[in-house]
């Protein structure tokens, strides 16, 4: 079986995306608007580590 996995990205790679600064978006999951943000672990949560899905 093959599984079809999309890489997560980083929060680099979602603001040059947007084109918005790296801090509008740690603000936009502050008051819970924008992309989905993932976590690794809640150990990990809200660090550089927060991976981005789009689409």
């Amino acid at each position: 079986m093959t599984v079809d996995v999309k890489p997560l990205w980083t929060i680099e790679d979602v603001s040059t995306y947007l084109g918005v600064p790296v801090k509008t978006l740690y603000g936009w999951r502050l008051k819970k608007v924008g992309p989905a943000a993932v976590c690794g672990s809640a150990s990990i949560c809200g660090t550089t580590r927060t991976r981005w899905s789009i689409g």
